[in-house]
C-alpha cells in the first residue's frame, strides 16, 4: 500500500515540468536596428545566459546579448538588422549551448527602422537674403555721393581761374599815357615862358 502511494508520487514528479526562475518579459515597439530595453525577473541560483531572437516560421535565430548577468533585471541594446516581421520571440538560452532554453517569451514582431530627416533652418536663408539687400542700397549712396562731391569742386574752383586772369585793361593804358602827355606838355610850355621872358629883358 505504501509502496504504491511512494511509486505514484515518484510518476506525478517525473511526469511534471520543472518550472524556470527566470522569466523574460515581452518587449513593446521593438524595431530592427533600434534601442531597446529587455526586461526580466530572476531568482539568485540563475545561471549567465544569452539572448537570442527567434522566428520559428522561418527558423532564424539572432544573437543579441552574450553572458547576461541575471541580478542585472534588465539591458538596453542595440538591435541588429533583422527581417522586418510577425511571430519573434524573445529567448534565454544556455551561453554554452543554444538548444538549452532557460525562458522564452510570447511572440511580437520587429517593425521597420525609423530615421529623422534633417532640415535647414529658415532663419539662416532670410538673414543671407537680407543681408544682400542691404548692400545695394548702400553702393548707390556712395555713388551719388561721389557725384556730389565731384560737382562742388568743379563750380568751386571755377571763381579762382577767373579772378586769377590779371590782363591788361586797355583804358587804364589810355588814361595813364594821356596824363603824361599832358604832364610833358606843361613842362615844356612853362619852359617857353621862361625863355620868352628872358629875351624880353635882354632888349
Amino acid at each position: 500500500m505504501l509502496f504504491s502511494k511512494f511509486a505514484s508520487l515518484l510518476a506525478l514528479v517525473a511526469v511534471t515540468p520543472l518550472v524556470a526562475a527566470l522569466t523574460l518579459n515581452i518587449p513593446e515597439n521593438i524595431t530592427t536596428q533600434g534601442t531597446q530595453t529587455f526586461t526580466w525577473t530572476y531568482e539568485t541560483s540563475d545561471e549567465p545566459f544569452s539572448l537570442y531572437l527567434y522566428n520559428e516560421e522561418f527558423n532564424d535565430s539572432f544573437a543579441i546579448a552574450n553572458n547576461v548577468e541575471p541580478s542585472l533585471g534588465s539591458i538596453t541594446i542595440q538591435i541588429p538588422v533583422v527581417p522586418v516581421r510577425d511571430g519573434y520571440t524573445l529567448r534565454a538560452v544556455n551561453v554554452g549551448n543554444i538548444e538549452d532554453v532557460y525562458s522564452s517569451t510570447g511572440s511580437f514582431s520587429v517593425g521597420a527602422a525609423t530615421q529623422s530627416i534633417p532640415t535647414t533652418p529658415a532663419s539662416t536663408r532670410t538673414s543671407s537674403s537680407g543681408t544682400g539687400t542691404s548692400t545695394r542700397p548702400a553702393s548707390a549712396t556712395t555713388t551719388s555721393a561721389s557725384t556730389t562731391s565731384a560737382s562742388t569742386t568743379s563750380t568751386s574752383t571755377t571763381p579762382t581761374s577767373t579772378s586769377s586772369n590779371t590782363g591788361a585793361n586797355p583804358l587804364a593804358t589810355n588814361l595813364s599815357g594821356a596824363s603824361s602827355l599832358k604832364f610833358n606838355s606843361g613842362l615844356m610850355a612853362a619852359a617857353l615862358a621862361g625863355v620868352a621872358a628872358a629875351a624880353a629883358v635882354a632888349l
